[in-house]
């Protein structure tokens, strides 16, 4: 077999057949071999020994070998196959001898080391997603430090004897977490979706044997980019979650509102809202902080979404903004959506501390007042409202910065 096939091979005897036969001189031309009921012979053995592998103790298959059928293993450390013959007597039905038939490994090498990259790969993205999870709970206890220190600015006001101003403020504070925390939670819930599907298929194809490469590449790649997505959202909540947002600095009107526009899309798209900007080329700057922007702009853009939701006869929902230089001195920011508009009972009291035109249930009469105080007290401008054919219409001028 050796010279017709060129095959690495060896052959075994059983040893209790050769020790019943044998005269005990004539032992010495065997060699136990690593399975225990089995001899080598010598003068074979030493002409084409068997291939050795690096483990110390070789495996014994003695007991596999004894059921009388053939089966193969893999050598890792040789990289090969090894087949394994058992032969039995013929009147018996006993296995007499074994044959051991090696041939170099092709292709369960190359997966196994392709199975440890994929693997490796998995934990890695494993790592990602729990490290989004973290940034995402770094984001709350932020939202919570946040809480903590608007309690204590709250605490200050009421030392300083406006009680009522303060309580509206520590509201308007609550619910703006709520609504951020809900749009965090909008923001990411498809995303998060995309990653468990993507991770359960590439479990279950890898289970069923199914796992492909362009299968694998292909859910690797939309984890990557959801988890990109993720990241990126966390970014963009980061100027409304600044607590030390108190210094008054140079901003840019028109890329603040596309800030808030962006907070606010998903909503928008939830509720077919097209958002029409029209902005001045000029880049336009005012004095203040962050938060306060946010706060006027997120209230009158929700008041006016909300008013969409009230009044559902309207097809094509827009919300209309233009930013633009009144003077040397003075910038012009509208707003308008084509809604319906305000009851004309209710319009001149739309500022008013706790007035609101919505249910109890989702209006509290808080967010527009505060940003009546902050564009007149904060920002030393002017804002109001009015009805025009379609819908409402809100008017704010701020000084320009110098």
């Amino acid at each position: 077999m050796l010279n017709t096939y060129n095959l690495k091979l060896n052959f075994l005897i059983k040893k209790d057949v050769v020790d019943k036969k044998l005269f005990k001189d004539e032992l010495k031309n065997y060699i136990l071999s690593p399975n225990k009921k089995f001899y080598y012979e010598k003068s074979i053995y030493e002409k084409y020994p068997p291939l050795k592998t690096n483990i110390n103790e070789e495996k014994d298959y003695t007991q596999e070998l004894m059921k009388g059928e053939p089966f193969t293993v893999f050598e890792d450390d040789l990289n090969f196959i090894k087949t394994m013959i058992p032969i039995k007597n013929p009147v018996s039905n006993e296995v007499v001898a074994v044959l051991c038939i090696y041939q170099k490994d092709k292709v369960i090498l190359h997966d196994k080391n392709d199975l440890i990259s994929k693997i490796f790969i998995s934990y890695i993205l494993l790592a990602l997603i729990f490290y989004l999870f973290y940034k995402q709970t770094f984001a709350k206890a932020k939202l919570l430090k946040l809480n903590k220190e608007l309690d204590k600015r709250v605490s200050l006001e009421v030392r300083k004897g406006r009680k009522q101003d303060l309580h509206m403020f520590n509201q308007s504070k609550m619910a703006s977490i709520g609504r951020m925390i809900t749009n965090i939670s909008h923001q990411w819930r498809q995303p998060l979706s995309v990653i468990t599907t993507c991770a359960s298929g590439l479990k279950i194809e890898k289970d069923m044997n199914m796992l492909e490469s362009k299968d694998f590449e292909k859910f690797i790649n939309t984890i990557l980019e959801q988890s990109k997505y993720l990241s990126k959202t966390l970014d963009s909540f980061r100027d409304y979650i600044d607590i030390n947002d108190e210094e008054k600095k140079v901003l840019c009107v028109q890329a603040k509102m596309d800030k808030v526009i962006n907070f606010l899309i998903p909503f928008f798209k939830e509720n077919d809202i097209k958002i029409v900007k029209k902005y001045e080329e000029e880049k336009l700057y005012i004095l203040g902080t962050t938060s306060e922007l946010f706060e006027i702009f997120n209230a009158i853009l929700t008041n006016a979404k909300d008013a969409f939701s009230k009044n559902k006869s309207v097809l094509d929902k827009q919300i209309v903004i233009t930013v633009k230089k009144k003077n040397e001195n003075r910038i012009f920011i509208t707003i308008r959506d084509n809604a319906g508009g305000i009851e004309k009972d209710k319009i001149n009291n739309i500022f008013d501390p706790y007035f609101t035109t919505k249910h109890e249930s989702i209006g509290t009469g808080i967010s527009l007042y505060l940003t009546y105080k902050i564009v007149t007290e904060n920002l030393k401008g002017t804002i109001y409202v009015k009805n025009k054919t379609e819908g409402a219409k809100f008017y704010i001028e701020l000084p320009l910065a110098s």
